[in-house]
């Protein structure tokens, strides 16, 4: 039950007055509504010889069981020794650490903006040039016709040929130029080369050769063309995109070539039908120039 500070009344009746008195003390004790200054006679506080409160300030001189959950034992002293580390222990430092300490040689120092060795090609051989001392140069010095421009922003060096080089064995055979006349080996065709630009071919018994300026010429060979004014077709190998010009005909009979009466009509830019006036069954080579 709830402390009641109007209990026992001054007015009521003595009878009742024990019970109010004994259910105050009760609500006192349970509802722990004591406000005292002291416990056994120690104040709370945060000083010295207080009873610690938590509330966020130092409480002086408090000896405390753990820290963070840990006893002082889990801790080092403030004056504490390490153990000297081993390239297979740690110690003051990591044993790794050791191994690469132990790497550095005695009087070693930065290391400096230096390159280790120069490469020459000369005639296919390559010849090392080392650097003797940490402070050792190399020297490029130009020649007759040979200018050396350096670029230190850039660290690059140009060679290049000045004028004409005097007394080249060979040199009108022997020079490489990047261009001629401007143009670069790009822009001429090989000297083995069999084809130009826009040309084609299809080499076959039916075939046809396109050049360069767009002429072409298509070949063929018909046979069996029946007899007695009976007609069959021959289609080019390459269809003539613009006009055909001229049609040429060799005709005889089957197995052997020789004047026979073979005619063609509605050449077309694809092909053209062959007539056979004759009175037997022939065969006829067909050569079609157009464009």
């Amino acid at each position: 039950m709830a402390y009641d500070a109007n209990k026992p009344a001054d007015d009521q009746y003595i009878a009742l007055g024990p019970g109010d008195i004994r259910t105050n003390l009760e609500g006192l004790i349970t509802g722990r509504n004591v406000d005292a200054q002291k416990i056994m006679g120690y104040s709370p506080g945060n000083g010295s010889g207080n009873i610690p409160l938590n509330n966020g300030m130092v409480n002086t001189n408090l000896n405390a069981d753990t820290l963070d959950g840990s006893h002082a034992a889990d801790f080092a002293g403030v004056n504490h020794d390490h153990d000297d580390a081993t390239t297979s222990t740690d110690g003051f430092m990591s044993n790794t650490d050791k191994a690469k300490l132990d790497g550095v040689a005695s009087g070693a120092e930065v290391n400096q903006n230096a390159f280790y060795d120069f490469i020459v090609r000369n005639a296919g051989l390559f010849y090392h040039i080392f650097a003797t001392s940490k402070t050792d140069s190399v020297q490029l010095l130009d020649g007759a016709n040979i200018t050396i421009t350096p670029d230190t922003v850039n660290k690059t060096i140009t060679f290049a040929v000045s004028g004409t080089v005097p007394a080249a064995s060979g040199a009108a055979y022997a020079a490489n130029a990047d261009t001629v006349d401007g143009l670069h080996a790009a822009a001429f065709a090989a000297a083995s080369h069999t084809t130009h630009t826009g040309e084609a071919s299809s080499i076959a018994a039916t075939g046809y050769k396109k050049f360069a300026d767009g002429m072409i010429i298509n070949w063929g060979l018909v046979t069996d063309i029946p007899a007695n004014s009976g007609n069959k077709s021959l289609t080019f190998a390459l269809a003539f995109p613009n006009n055909w010009f001229s049609i040429a005909l060799a005709s005889g009979d089957n197995g052997g070539f020789y004047g026979a009466a073979i005619e063609y009509y509605t050449p077309s830019k694809s092909g053209v039908v062959l007539v056979n006036r004759s009175t037997a069954i022939k065969s006829c080579y067909v050569i079609a120039i157009g464009n």
